[in-house]
């Protein structure tokens, strides 16, 4: 599996849209001529399918890209908040019936005295 990024969530992040980095475009398949393509995330903590929407800025200098479609539901369902950390991959492998996205969430908890990543 190939990781594509991690992010810690802003507020913006929490409430409307994931603001992903430019990097990740080409993982998701979006070339010049497209602004927007649908894509199925698997939850890896629970195994659940999550339908996203990956969309770029038509206008301006810079694409930046959001996940959006899908993306307030999967907050909510997982009582996200600020500060959270989320990780998208991609997988290695060219299976029609696997999901080819996996998205992985964490919380910063203090454990013992010692601040630990938990998934969630």
């Amino acid at each position: 599996m190939k990781l594509l990024f991690t992010k810690q969530l802003s507020k913006t992040d929490v409430e409307k849209r994931l603001a992903i980095p430019t990097s990740s475009l080409r993982a998701f398949n979006l070339n010049v001529d497209a602004y927007s393509v649908g894509f199925e995330a698997e939850d890896m903590k629970s195994g659940r399918i999550w339908q996203f929407q990956c969309t770029t800025r038509t206008k301006g200098f810079y694409s930046k890209p959001i996940i959006s479609k899908g993306w307030v539901q999967f907050v909510k369902f997982k009582q996200l908040r600020v500060g959270d950390r989320v990780t998208f991959y991609k997988s290695n492998e060219h299976n029609e019936a696997q999901v080819p996205y996996k998205v992985e969430v964490e919380r910063k908890l203090k454990l013992l005295g010692k601040l630990v990543w938990a998934k969630v």
